[in-house]
């Protein structure tokens, strides 16, 4: 650091954080940053990209990404083959999007009120997927045409050392990943980044002791900045929270001003990644959505042809992540296990996995585990997208609902592929009518929607689905395997389902699959009339409503609708 500068020590200094990953999985922690690198990654990457990017074989990258692919929240463009996130999944977390989106509005009016107060660019800098390069997914900008612009893809490209907030990050790393970090290289963006590995250690070393870091233009000319870390209950140090300036002539005592303010805003920024903050937000903003029931661990079904093998531990993790996010109370390592049938050894490597990548938190204070609001800020640049998505999913129900007289539901298969969920719903303006927001996860077979999600999938996931067993919800719903077959068939070739009775007394269905555009079936449009209503008129009527309504959320639930929204959000 400079000489002259007034040493002074900021507040929460003491021991280092641990940032240790003892107990995890290497495999899943490759995976879940393969995932994190697809984030707002609209056109998606090849897979020679991704393994460039995250330094793996492309063996290694393949089989993690054709795991992401079988557990859904990962799909391959039909046209050029690159991998990106997957509409359909957000469809589906989409109402559990709220308390994200909360919490990203409330840290946005924090920055909002710092940046038009010290009159420059305020902004959350976290490391990207790879840790190597920053992420800046919440920012607020100074009124004014001069002025610091950390859009996306200028500051996806720009090394953490060169930024005051990077530095904030990693000076409180572990030594391993600092010196894994530098021996990737020392990027130099201007004349003034720091290429030097023992200069960047006297740099961090004195980010560390003083408790700030600044950036004298080593991202930039004519940007200077000065960062403060943001840090969780436990000490660690997520990130940085930034002031950076444009058109001003560079000095570090009028930088250094500026910190206490910083430190103020970072302490109000650091409540609101408590659990406290967490459940606040669950419980106020989350909607009234159960905890689905416990089931047996199932690993996704292999891929037809597919060699590579898939990762069992990704998908189980995967599915360990829904059941946190729509718990407002956490849940313990037990109750994890418990939940989705798995040793608790195995659960504890998983959840492990996702704190250490910055997914899930552990309480210190209950042991519980819980959704990290961290993570929630991390997905800022899509998570209004997703919103937006889900109010066009909800759109298109309403107008069929209203149209029909019933009610209309988008249904998806659940992680195991064995329970039917009810993604959204719209309720028809009649005195009597179907509610699907009661506690019930129907399996497939038991339903219309499910069944047409059945018929349109490999036989070997047919077949597997049989191999666990046909129980009985009510005296209509279909046991027997031929009879599923034969049904599955018909469904195939008239395009639609019909079922009366046979999921719960007193209620019908009337389903068509919706197709993306790779021509896959990720879900089933519905209407549930009361089975009085079943007739060969109504369902005549019905049809040409559910194949319009299915078709136009097929084409919500295509890539290029999701760049569309994005955009326009």
């Amino acid at each position: 650091m400079a000489e002259g500068r007034t040493v002074s020590s900021g507040p929460k200094s003491g021991k280092k954080a641990q940032r240790g990953r003892g107990a995890t999985l290497k495999s899943l922690t490759r995976a879940l940053r393969l995932l994190r690198g697809l984030e707002g990654a609209g056109e998606g990457k090849s897979l020679t990209q991704l393994s460039r990017e995250h330094a793996l074989h492309k063996t290694t990258a393949l089989r993690l990404l054709r795991s992401l692919v079988a557990a859904g929240v990962v799909e391959v463009d039909a046209t050029t083959g690159r991998y990106k996130e997957s509409p359909a999944f957000w469809v589906r977390v989409a109402p559990f999007l709220r308390p994200a989106l909360a919490l990203t509005s409330e840290v946005r009016s924090v920055l909002d009120r710092l940046s038009r107060s010290e009159g420059g660019t305020a902004l959350i800098v976290l490391p990207d997927a790879t840790s190597r390069n920053t992420a800046a997914p919440v920012y607020a900008l100074p009124p004014g045409p001069v002025r610091v612009d950390p859009y996306p893809s200028i500051v996806a490209v720009t090394p953490l050392h060169a930024t005051a907030g990077g530095k904030c990050y990693l000076a409180h790393v572990s030594e391993a990943e600092l010196a894994e970090y530098i021996a990737r290289g020392l990027r130099q963006v201007t004349e003034h980044t720091i290429t030097s590995a023992r200069a960047l250690r006297r740099e961090l070393s004195a980010v560390r002791h003083e408790g700030f870091a600044l950036n004298r233009g080593e991202a930039g000319s004519g940007a200077p900045a000065v960062a403060v870390p943001l840090r969780h209950e436990d000490d660690t140090v997520v990130g940085g929270l930034s002031l950076a300036f444009a058109g001003v002539t560079f000095e570090e005592a009028e930088l250094e001003r500026r910190v206490p303010r910083l430190r103020e805003v970072g302490d109000s920024i650091e409540q609101l990644f408590s659990y406290a903050s967490f459940r606040r937000y669950m419980e106020e903003v989350a909607p009234d959505a159960p905890v689905p029931p416990p089931e047996a661990d199932v690993s996704p079904p292999d891929m037809q042809g597919a060699s590579p093998s898939l990762v069992r531990s990704v998908g189980r993790a995967l599915r360990l992540m829904a059941v946190l996010w729509e718990a407002p109370e956490g849940m313990s390592l037990t109750e994890l296990a418990r939940h989705r049938g798995l040793q608790e050894a195995t659960a504890a490597r998983l959840v492990r996995t996702l704190a250490a990548e910055g997914v899930a938190r552990r309480e210190p204070s209950t042991g519980r585990y819980h959704v990290d609001p961290v993570f929630w800020l991390r997905l800022a640049p899509v998570l209004q997208s997703a919103s937006s998505l889900e109010s066009t999913v909800k759109f298109v129900l309403e107008r069929l609902a209203a149209h029909a007289g019933a009610t209309a539901t988008l249904v998806c298969p659940d992680a195991g592929r064995y329970h039917a969920v009810v993604c959204s719903h719209a309720l028809p303006q009649v005195p009597a009518y179907f509610d699907p927001t009661q506690d019930r996860y129907p399996p497939l077979h038991s339903t219309a929607a499910g069944k047409c999600y059945l018929a349109f999938q490999p036989k070997s996931v047919v077949e597997e689905y049989i191999g666990q067993g046909l129980s009985a919800e009510t005296e209509h719903t279909i046991t027997s395997p031929d009879d599923l077959r034969r049904e599955l068939d018909v469904i195939r070739r008239q395009g639609h389902a019909v079922s009366k009775e046979e999921s719960i007394s007193g209620a019908a269905e009337v389903a068509v699959p919706v197709a993306d555009a790779a021509g896959d079936v990720p879900a089933a449009l519905a209407l549930v009339p009361l089975a009085a209503d079943l007739t060969d008129s109504n369902v005549s009527r019905w049809l040409p409503l559910l194949r319009i309504a299915g078709s136009r959320l097929g084409r919500v639930l295509t890539a290029d609708w999701f760049r569309r929204a994005a955009a326009e959000g």
